[in-house]
């Protein structure tokens, strides 16, 4: 069952965001090998969670999942924060 689940998460992240990103970026790694990290991450966030007795929010964990991967993920496929893209993708609809 576990290993079900995170291969259908894996599938989620990677068509959800996995790929949109790999659009943007110069970087050429895998798909699916980026989803299966991402996926991996999240799991093992979640198992932590659960042995420990949800210490934290659902918002917080998400929080932390977040800050986890964001960094490291966008500075490997070479793109810079989303906010900073979000906030150029707006400035260029206004123009």
């Amino acid at each position: 069952i576990t290993t079900r689940l995170q291969r259908e998460m894996a599938a989620l992240i990677q068509r959800q965001a996995i790929e949109p990103l790999l659009a943007v970026s110069t970087v050429q790694i895998p798909a699916d090998l980026l989803a299966e990290h991402c996926s991996a991450s999240l799991w093992s966030l979640v198992s932590w969670w659960l042995r420990n007795d949800f210490p934290k929010s659902i918002e917080e964990i998400g929080h932390i999942y977040w800050q986890l991967i964001n960094q490291s993920f966008l500075q490997t496929l070479g793109i810079r924060e989303l906010e900073e893209i979000g906030e150029e993708t707006r400035e260029e609809e206004n123009t």
